[in-house]
């Protein structure tokens, strides 16, 4: 029973780590810009705005939802 475990963790060791990652890394604002491209948020805020621009007039739609997905409030 031990030689099988040892044979086991031997060959977990042995087998080589392939790792297909890349070095690039995307800011913050590219990934938040990307994403609202996909999913057509510009059309979704430009509605909002439509919607509650007498009700809340001083509350801008675009930096409510920015702050809203970044955390920021």
């Amino acid at each position: 029973m031990k030689k099988l475990l040892i044979l086991i963790l031997l060959l977990f060791l042995l087998i080589p780590n392939n790792v297909q990652a890349s070095d690039t890394a995307l800011s913050e604002e590219a990934i938040l810009e990307s994403q609202q491209e996909s999913l057509d948020i510009k059309s979704f805020i430009e509605e909002a705005d439509k919607y509650t621009e007498d009700v809340y007039e001083d509350i801008d739609m675009g930096e409510l939802f920015s702050s809203a997905i970044t955390r920021k409030y």
